[in-house]
């Protein structure tokens, strides 16, 4: 039989040749495996250390974090002698800084195989005889540090809105009670950026959040699942592989799950003839298991329920309705304070009147905090092209890109120029200073 490995030199490449590079798979750990090391750990801190190790595995990139796309996979200034590792990598990298030893390629990797010893070897002889590992002098004590560090950043992150109140209230008590639990909100009211800041604060060890997606196979929502958790999910493997491996992650250890864009759990037809395979799965798997979910969706979710209980009358929802603890609907709409929160996070440079204005074009707009996104971006963008620096005035031309019906006006002052040569924008010598608008004055409603 002929080798399927060799080929000759000017023999057309084959991109698959490389998929098992460990560039291209992700140098991660496997949490199914991780899960099974974690029963043989008396201590609850150091169970959450290990699962928090292998939740930071699976970070890579370093842009966004791959799951909770609205935060940073690394939170912390990178070390200097970073350059482009994969999550642990990065993690011995900082462990070996903080403990003052040379970033040289023996201490770092040193560092990086006590990680994986500390989350794969049943023998506990990394936990024991961790100096022995790496050189360093107490370095769990280090690392615990470094976790402290990371799960503390994205308490900034995330605005004081009423949203963030009710959601993290319903995710605590989905957690303690380790039950099922379902938000329903409005569209663009921050419900995305509150759970994935309450998922990443409580670490890798207590939950893991989940964006679905529409794809109507089975394959894919249990691949959107793993991903998030960590376990394999190659393309050779079927949907029923891939959901044991996540069951026995979730149940062993009783992670607990945030599914956002909860309507997707539901058949997205109004012909459907099938019982909604998603969510039995939930009832008959993880909720008897007494692993906790939290499902936060939008205003859809009640409209398809409806649909489908009409389609599918003899399916038992009195199972989904007996294990479904507590439902929420969430706020409405934000007040003015809260716009002011996120404009303040998003734009934390602007000055009074600036977020006065965000705030009163999320009043005024339907897309609530996405309108106060669009205009601080494309403000930015604006006062970079003109080389000066983002203001009011450079948000009163962003709007009124937005809405036609809006219209700037101008302060008498010259531009802040930041780059010399640069041009600078008309402003009326006619138009009163503007110090700190109220909401309803800046538009005619």
């Amino acid at each position: 039989m002929s080798s399927t490995r060799a080929a000759s030199d000017n023999s057309v490449i084959r991109q698959e040749r490389f998929a098992s590079s460990p560039d291209l798979r992700g140098d991660f750990l496997l949490a199914n495996l991780v899960a099974k090391r974690c029963a043989t750990i008396t201590d609850p801190a150091r169970r959450r250390l290990v699962l928090w190790i292998q939740e930071m595995s699976t970070r890579f990139g370093f842009e966004t974090h791959p799951t909770c796309s609205q935060f940073d996979a690394w939170p912390l200034p990178f070390p200097k002698a970073y350059k482009g590792e994969s999550g642990l990598d990065l993690l011995a990298l900082e462990l070996v800084e903080r403990s003052n030893l040379e970033p040289h390629f023996g201490n770092r990797d040193a560092a990086k195989h006590w990680l994986i010893q500390l989350a794969l070897d049943p023998s506990n002889a990394a936990f024991d005889f961790s100096q022995k590992f790496t050189k360093i002098e107490r370095p769990e004590k280090l690392l615990n540090f470094i976790m402290g560090d990371v799960l503390a950043a994205p308490y900034s992150k995330v605005a004081e809105t009423c949203t963030k109140a009710a959601l993290w209230d319903l995710l605590d008590y989905c957690r303690e009670s380790r039950s099922l639990c379902l938000a329903v909100g409005q569209y663009r009211i921050g419900k995305s950026r509150s759970a994935q800041g309450w998922a990443l604060c409580r670490g890798g060890g207590e939950a893991r959040y989940v964006s679905l997606t529409s794809s109507p196979t089975q394959e894919a929502f249990f691949r959107q699942i793993g991903r998030s958790i960590g376990v394999a999910t190659s393309l050779n493997l079927k949907a029923g592989e891939i959901a044991e491996r996540i069951t026995s992650t979730l149940a062993e250890r009783r992670i607990m799950l945030i599914l956002d864009e909860g309507q997707f759990l539901l058949p997205q037809t109004l012909r459907t003839k099938q019982a909604p395979a998603r969510i039995t799965w939930l009832i008959s798997t993880l909720c008897n298991a007494r692993v906790p979910v939290c499902i936060v969706a939008n205003q859809d979710w009640h409209r398809l329920l409806t649909c489908l209980k009409r389609a599918v009358s003899w399916f038992g929802f009195e199972q989904w309705e007996g294990r479904l603890h507590r439902s929420v609907d969430l706020p409405i709409s934000l007040t003015e304070t809260d716009l002011r929160s996120v404009a303040q996070q998003l734009a934390p440079e602007a000055d009074k009147a600036t977020l006065t204005l965000l705030a009163a074009c999320a009043l005024r707009h339907s897309g609530h905090i996405a309108t106060i996104e669009h205009v601080v971006e494309l403000a930015r963008h604006l006062a970079k092209a003109q080389g000066a620096s983002f203001d009011f005035d450079f948000c009163q031309l962003a709007y009124a890109e937005i809405d036609k019906s809006f219209q700037p006006r101008f302060a008498p002052k010259p531009l802040r120029i930041v780059r010399s040569g640069s041009a600078a924008l008309p402003r009326p010598d006619s138009e009163r200073k503007v110090q700190d608008p109220a909401p309803g004055a800046l538009f005619a409603l």
